[in-house]
């Protein structure tokens, strides 16, 4: 058997491992527990597992129906307005309550020649989240027998015209305790500037120098600037258009590069203080960087009855 499982209620937390990298994932919102590259810890991962049952904790997480936040809960489909979960004020957040983060999904195990395969599967049934149609969600994890290489596969159909945007919610800080020496490095010629009242998605603009990571650059370096500091991101929240669909994250021992089909990724350096006890770090903000490869929030495309979404994240460790 190529995978540990741990049953502890409700909750199924699976390793699955190779010569340098091992994955802890969990049923919960079908999620990224934690990875350790050289036996070190990569990931901003809550202390206590029953954190992982809190629907206001994303760390890790399978985020959907959509992602991102969606303004006053309404979404248009078809010229008929559907009503979403209100979970951030007056926004939607996250696919709100409902969503799948906060769903036990079933899960299968394949091994194939090339790769170690954990496939969480659920089934999110007409408006339970205030969305149309019966929804599949599969999400596919392979981790290679022989490369430092990790998968996400996203798969969802649907028997109703719906919208359909994931993403996963995964931390890294790449074995450091806070961002302090995290640089960043992703290709883009435009931002979607949030709406400062409530962080919604709102303009699409011409990348400015402190939000310009086309080289690699630290991430705190401009996290102070005043277009930053002074707004209520408190720091990065921002939806980046991607020219190449790739972004690298480094430290002074680690590269990860990330590879990805989605047009674009949200960049969220946990701003916000908490008093939620992570592995590893006592810090209770800026603890790590949420690297959330996303589709264009201004552009919520519906997906067809029986058409397919698909999309993929590919994570490859290196040492420096």
């Amino acid at each position: 058997m190529f995978y540990k499982e741990e049953i502890i209620g409700n909750l199924k937390l699976i390793e699955i491992k190779n010569k340098k990298l091992r994955i802890k994932l969990l049923n919960m919102g079908a999620s990224i527990h934690s990875i350790y590259f050289n036996n070190k810890l990569m990931t901003e991962t809550p202390d206590d597992l029953n954190d992982f049952i809190n629907p206001n904790v994303y760390n890790g997480k399978t985020i959907g129906a959509i992602s991102n936040r969606v303004k006053n809960g309404q979404i248009s489909i078809n010229n008929i307005i559907y009503k979403l979960d209100l979970n951030e004020n007056k926004n939607s957040l996250h696919g709100g309550l409902n969503g799948l983060s906060n769903q036990l999904f079933d899960v299968e195990y394949k091994e194939n020649k090339d790769c170690y395969n954990i496939i969480f599967k659920h089934l999110q049934k007409d408006l339970i989240d205030g969305l149309p149609g019966n929804r599949i969600f599969e999400i596919t994890y392979s981790l290679s027998k022989n490369e430092n290489i990790f998968n996400i596969s996203f798969k969802a159909t649907s028997d109703k015209d719906t919208v359909i945007g994931l993403t996963n919610h995964t931390y890294f800080n790449l074995g450091d305790n806070n961002i302090n020496n995290l640089s960043l490095k992703l290709k883009s010629k435009k931002y979607v500037e949030p709406n400062f009242d409530d962080l919604t998605p709102n303009l699409l603009k011409n990348i400015t120098n402190a939000l310009d990571f086309n080289e690699f650059k630290l991430l705190n370096k401009d996290i102070n600037n005043h277009y930053l500091k002074d707004n209520k991101t408190k720091g990065y929240d921002h939806h980046f258009i991607l020219d190449d669909g790739v972004i690298e994250l480094k430290n002074n021992e680690i590269l990860l590069n990330i590879k990805t089909d989605f047009s674009g990724v949200q960049i969220y350096t946990d701003n916000y203080a908490n008093n939620i006890k992570m592995i590893d770090t006592e810090c209770i903000s800026n603890r790590g960087v949420a690297i959330e490869p996303q589709d264009n929030t201004l552009e919520r495309k519906i997906i067809k009855k029986d058409e397919s979404y698909i999309r993929f994240i590919k994570y490859s460790f290196y040492n420096i």
